[in-house]
């Protein structure tokens, strides 16, 4: 029974530390958008990353363009999406973690 308490734990700090992650990239992201950042440069895999991993709602409204009007859009919808990544890691953790 502890190894299976253990592998939950285990389980759910993972779970954890990949949503941050991937929070920490989309709030990248939007820093990059926001400072208008070219996409040809170093910085664009972060632009592509985010573009990649964002789907719905939460997607770039033009996905090849940086700049404009389409920058305050993409900044609400990547930080949403990175507060709604992080709200779902915890729920997920707090479920799979055991209790007691």
């Amino acid at each position: 029974m502890a190894a299976l308490s253990r592998l939950r734990t285990t389980t759910a700090y993972v779970v954890w530390w990949l949503c941050v992650l991937l929070a920490l990239l989309l709030a990248g992201a939007c820093l990059l958008v926001a400072l208008k950042a070219d996409p040809g440069s170093p910085w664009g895999w972060w632009l592509r990353a985010a573009d990649a991993v964002t789907f719905g709602w939460f997607a770039r409204p033009d996905a090849g363009v940086v700049g404009g009007a389409d920058v305050r859009a993409t900044v609400l919808r990547w930080g949403s999406a990175a507060g709604a990544v992080l709200l779902t890691g915890g729920l997920v953790q707090w479920l799979v973690r055991p209790r007691g």
